[in-house]
């Protein structure tokens, strides 16, 4: 059928080109004619012929090849011309030359036909070599794509694609078992030429496991399993990288060495857990702890999946008693960023104030507050009224059952101040600000998109938090000019109350 419908716009397409020439008597033009074969030797049905004119260089029309792989172009001024071939995506210029520049001109006279015939140039090919990037020895157990041609597990580490139009082409790398990076690298093929591509991964650790139901034993497909280190700020959706196979097992990998917990993310029906030793858990301090290194693989213990449960309450102002209505509150049980689509079932209020967080395992879970209603910046804090997760009082949930637990917030605190260079002059550029708190490492508050000198976090409730910077030309960076949380200094901010503090920037990257 396609083929029928590409002949039938071939000779629309003829019919275009001959009625746009002008008209001429039979004897005051000529035609161009001729063949056109693949590299195996047989017509190249639907190739797409292009005439242009050699003296201006100006593009005149274009026909197909019929089955035979023959082609005509009627009543062509006398004059000279070039060719060009389209087959597959595959380009080139009589004759099997690769630019316009190296292409032949023929001529046209009056009452004569020109012939050319053309055979195509074979398909480029690519030959990729993967090298693990530390010790140079070649990486067999891993996948490369080019466009849809993926290929995996190749001796020897080298991956051979064939019959490549020309032009450029991204190599897409992945390892399976986990324990190299992802990365894509671009090569320029041209046709009828091979490419040797050698590509350098690097190494990294790998976590593994097993998703079952806890009641039947059977495997869970589709799980999204993230490994998270003890500190790590906020999780969201895109951090949903590995789920588990139909066999329920899942490969969490392109780790670096640290120890790590994991985090459970199933869909409807079963509920979200911190994977324990022995089962789930609402807590990642009394998950089970895994150390992963680099080059390695980590077994972990089976997920076993329980029956979720839902929590429900409502969010009010503390001052006032009224609900923080129409989405200006949320409820999530994981730290999350201002503005990002967070895991585990994050919800905000409905035009009643009310909140419903479903999808949570049956264990007791910490349940993180946040509000904003334009001027009031409400403290973002924890179930309890704790300003960090670890100081919550956890809400015990039950599968297939509902708990409520109402929250009331509180102004929060404020941090604001200058955003000055190194050399003490006001910094007027764009500069984003995060705070997070000092003992957990979760997001403490709204970020902050500082300009013209200036900068306010707000929404903080009693704690210590570490700031984290960006710029242009700075990268990130934590105050005071620290590389890592660890080594960043804490600040002191109190709930209802503003401090002041000035901001240097970071050392230019």
């Amino acid at each position: 059928m396609m083929r029928k419908v590409l002949a039938a716009i071939s000779i629309l397409l003829l019919s275009i080109w001959a009625s746009a020439q002008p008209v001429h008597a039979a004897d005051d033009t000529g035609a161009i004619s001729g063949k056109i074969i693949t590299a195996e030797g047989q017509p190249a049905w639907i190739a797409w012929v292009a005439l242009t004119d050699a003296a201006t260089g100006i593009g005149l029309g274009e026909v197909f090849t019929e089955l035979d792989g023959t082609y005509t172009y009627p009543n062509v001024r006398p004059g000279i011309y070039k060719l060009q071939i389209n087959y597959n995506n595959r380009y080139q210029w009589v004759p099997q030359k690769v630019t316009y520049e190296d292409g032949a001109v023929f001529t046209v006279t009056a009452g004569a036909t020109t012939v050319v015939d053309e055979t195509l140039l074979p398909g480029a090919v690519v030959n990729v070599k993967l090298v693990d990037d530390r010790s140079g020895r070649p990486v067999s157990s891993a996948c490369a794509a080019i466009h849809i041609d993926r290929k995996c597990d190749q001796a020897g580490g080298l991956f051979t694609f064939t019959d490549l139009p020309g032009g450029g082409h991204d190599v897409d790398v992945n390892a399976p078992d986990g324990l190299h990076r992802s990365v894509s690298q671009r090569v320029t093929t041209v046709l009828g030429q091979t490419t040797d591509v050698e590509i350098r991964l690097a190494p990294s650790a790998a976590i593994t496991t097993v998703v079952r139901d806890r009641a039947t034993g059977s495997p869970v497909q589709g799980v999204c399993v993230i490994a998270l280190p003890r500190h790590f700020g906020d999780v969201r959706h895109e951090d949903c990288k590995y789920r588990s196979a139909a066999d329920g097992k899942v490969v969490v990998g392109q780790l670096d060495s640290g120890t790590y917990s994991l985090l459970a993310v199933p869909g409807w029906g079963h509920g979200i857990q911190w994977v324990g030793p022995s089962g789930g858990t609402g807590s990642q301090y009394r998950a089970q702890q895994l150390r992963a290194v680099v080059g390695a693989s980590t077994q972990a213990s089976q997920v076993r999946l329980d029956q979720a449960g839902t929590v429900t309450g409502t969010i009010t102002d503390a001052d006032t008693g009224e609900p923080i209505r129409y989405g200006n509150a949320c409820a999530t049980i994981l730290p999350i960023r201002t503005g990002q689509s967070g895991v585990g079932g994050a919800t905000c209020t409905t035009s009643e104030g009310t909140y419903e967080l479903h999808g949570l395992g049956p264990y007791a879970w910490p349940i993180q507050y946040t509000a904003t209603l334009y001027p009031k910046y409400y403290a973002w804090e924890w179930s309890g009224g704790a300003a960090d997760r670890r100081s919550a009082d956890p809400v015990k949930v039950t599968s297939g059952q509902t708990v409520t637990v109402n929250a009331a917030l509180r102004s929060g605190g404020t941090l604001t101040g200058r955003t000055l260079n190194k050399d003490g002059t006001v910094y007027s550029g764009s500069l984003d600000l995060w705070s997070y708190n000092t003992r957990t490492g979760d997001v403490a508050g709204p970020a902050d998109y500082a300009h013209a000198g200036t900068y306010t976090l707000r929404g903080l409730a009693s704690q210590h938090v570490k700031i984290k910077l960006w710029a242009v030309g700075h990268g990130y960076r934590w105050h005071k000019d620290a590389a890592t949380f660890e080594k960043a200094d804490p600040v002191r901010v109190t709930q209802g109350r503003d401090r002041t503090l000035d901001i240097t920037l970071p050392s230019p990257s």
